[in-house]
């Protein structure tokens, strides 16, 4: 995954990515979604973890971390929205 923002260091680098990747303000109903990075904080996966209703979503600590896990992640940013 070619990032060309670089190092996501900050929240508001971090929400601009995942908007432009997910459209999160255009979403009809919730999505809980992830962000990889590796060591240098540059994005390495950035994954679908649910999708749910107008006001619900469901997900499972399992289901985080373990495409965390497959992708090497050194750390990982979650978010969702409210539509």
């Amino acid at each position: 995954m070619e990032y060309a923002g670089g190092k996501v260091t900050s929240s508001k680098k971090a929400s601009k990515l995942i908007n432009k990747i997910f459209n999160m303000d255009s979403q009809p109903s919730e999505i809980f979604v992830m962000l990889a990075l590796d060591v240098q904080k540059k994005p390495i996966g950035c994954f679908l973890i649910s999708q749910g209703t107008i006001n619900l979503t469901i997900s499972s600590p399992r289901d985080i971390f373990q495409r965390a896990l497959l992708v090497n992640a050194h750390s990982i940013i979650v978010a969702h929205n409210h539509p």
